[in-house]
């Protein structure tokens, strides 16, 4: 989790904390459980068993220190990695404190037959908005898309003494390196996964149509397909799907 010095609003970094946690403690006691590390702990974490936090030692970077933010993100996934197998964890998912999960995803994955779980599709959700936005190949744009066997073969670099790279490599290239370490990957088509933009704790740059900061300058006709596509896309935010990935947490939580 981001520090108060990186995030652009801290306390909206907490509420939306709150979402995700929702969406994972949700889900059944033996399939997942959570583990934070940052800087600053927020207040009301539901800390249990379950959902453990851990303070990183050192100064955080600073907010316009994009390589610094960038190893002080890697540091803590590949402390996060290490914890979870000295525990014993068969399996390991990166999560964005930002992101959140479909209450219907273990009844979707399949981990007895495969070494990783791939989101191919998953949603976008601006705060406040009333739609979401399916995003295809999911695995490529945002990192809470895998759920992975946590074995030193796949994280050679952070539990052995491997030197080649295979889950431990970014989101966007980590489908390919399985495939030629011939890992046995599931595909998930439907969207269990949102991936909130647009908000003031997004420490991201980039979004799935012009950008968090404003349109980008783009041709007129790449635009206006660009936006029907967008169109085509949207799914209304209804209750139901409010409750299943735990929107309505954060709608409903105040800092």
């Amino acid at each position: 989790m981001a520090s108060s010095q990186v995030a652009k609003d801290w306390l909206q970094m907490c509420q939306m904390l709150q979402g995700t946690l929702a969406s994972v403690l949700a889900l059944p006691t033996d399939f997942l459980s959570v583990s934070i590390f940052g800087h600053e702990r927020p207040k009301n974490l539901p800390l249990s068993d379950r959902c453990r936090w851990t303070t990183m030692t050192g100064e955080p970077p600073q907010r316009e220190d994009v390589p610094g933010k960038l190893n002080d993100k890697a540091i803590k996934i590949r402390q996060g990695v290490q914890d979870a197998f000295a525990r014993g964890a068969q399996w390991v998912m990166f999560l964005d404190a930002d992101d959140f999960l479909s209450n219907r995803l273990p009844e979707l994955c399949d981990l007895e037959n495969h070494d990783a779980i791939c989101f191919e599709n998953g949603f976008s959700w601006e705060m406040g908005n009333r739609w979401l936005q399916r995003v295809p190949n999911f695995h490529q744009v945002c990192g809470s898309s895998w759920i992975m066997r946590l074995e030193p073969r796949f994280f050679p670099m952070w539990l052995g003494l491997g030197t080649h790279r295979v889950c431990d490599l970014a989101h966007n290239e980590r489908y390919a390196a399985l495939v030629k370490d011939h890992a046995r990957i599931q595909s998930i088509h439907d969207p269990v996964a949102v991936y909130c933009v647009g908000h003031r704790a997004n420490t991201g740059h980039g979004a799935f149509l012009g950008g968090k900061s404003g349109p980008s300058p783009l041709h007129p006709f790449k635009f206006t397909k660009q936006l029907a596509r967008r169109i085509i896309r949207q799914k209304r935010l209804t209750s139901q799907l409010r409750s299943e990935f735990s929107i309505a947490v954060v709608e409903n939580t105040q800092i």
